[in-house]
C-alpha cells in the first residue's frame, strides 16, 4: 500500500485547516479506506472534484495551470492542504476515476498523473450530470466537488442522491466526504458539516453507516 511515505504531508495538511489531532486527518481516513480497497481484486474508485493545483495553498505557483511549478520529485511541496487524493490513491493497486468541470483543472492533474506514471481515467464534466448517466459501479467514491458554500453543499447532496437512487456503489461500498470539519465563512451560521451538512444526514437514514469521523468522514454500505 502506497501511503506511509505522505503519511507527515496528509497530518499537516489537515491542521492546516482547523484544530485536529493527528488521528482526525486525512492519513488515518485514506488508511482505513485504502486497507478496505485492499481486500478487492482492482477495486474501482471514483474521485468528484479532481486535485487542481500543482503546489499548496501559499506556495508561488498555486492554483496556476502552468506545469513549471509541477515539482513530480519533491512531495513536500504538493498540495497536501487539498488532500491530493488523486496521486495518493492513483499510487495504489486499484483503477481511477476523476471526474471535474474545469478543463484546466483535467490538465493539471493530467500532467501530474502521467508524471508519477498513474493510470487515472480523466473526465471533463459536471459531477451531478456525470452521476447521472454513468453505468457503472464503484467501490469508493470520494466526494470533493466545488467550495465550502451553500452551493456545494445543495451539489453535494444531489450527489449523495443520486449515488444512493442510482446504485452506484458495489456491496459493501464506501463514500468519502472530505473538508467536513474544515470550516468557511461562506458557510451559513450554524453550519459544522461543511459541505456534507445536508448529505451526511442524508446517507446515514438511506443505508450507510459511519466508520471513521475525523477532518474526512467515511461511510460504508450497511
Amino acid at each position: 500500500m502506497v501511503l506511509e511515505e505522505y503519511k507527515d504531508f496528509l497530518i499537516a495538511g489537515a491542521r492546516g485547516y482547523g484544530s485536529h489531532t493527528e488521528n482526525e486527518t486525512r492519513y488515518h481516513s485514506f488508511k482505513m479506506a485504502l486497507e478496505i480497497l485492499s481486500k478487492i481484486p482492482k477495486p474501482e474508485v471514483l474521485e468528484l472534484g479532481t486535485c487542481h493545483s500543482f503546489v499548496s495553498g501559499g506556495l508561488p505557483g498555486c492554483d496556476s495551470p502552468d506545469p513549471i511549478y509541477w515539482k513530480p520529485n519533491d512531495p513536500s511541496v504538493w498540495d497536501w492542504g487539498a488532500g491530493a487524493f488523486t496521486l495518493v490513491f492513483g499510487q495504489n493497486n486499484l483503477n481511477l476515476t476523476t471526474v471535474d468541470i474545469s478543463r484546466e483543472a483535467i490538465n493539471v492533474n493530467r500532467v501530474m498523473t502521467e508524471s508519477l506514471g498513474i493510470n487515472c481515467q480523466s473526465c471533463l464534466a459536471d459531477s451531478v450530470h456525470f452521476l447521472g448517466n454513468i453505468y457503472k459501479r464503484y467501490d469508493l467514491i470520494y466526494l470533493d466537488t466545488g467550495y465550502l458554500n451553500q452551493d456545494s453543499i445543495e451539489r453535494q447532496l444531489k450527489e449523495a442522491t443520486l449515488i444512493v437512487e442510482r446504485q452506484l456503489l458495489n456491496p459493501g461500498g464506501m463514500i468519502l466526504l472530505d473538508d467536513v470539519k474544515s470550516f468557511s465563512t461562506d458557510l451559513p451560521v450554524g453550519n459544522k458539516l461543511g459541505r456534507s451538512d445536508l448529505s451526511l444526514p442524508y446517507l446515514l437514514t438511506h443505508g450507510f453507516e459511519l466508520i471513521f469521523e475525523g477532518f474526512q468522514y467515511l461511510l460504508k454500505i450497511a
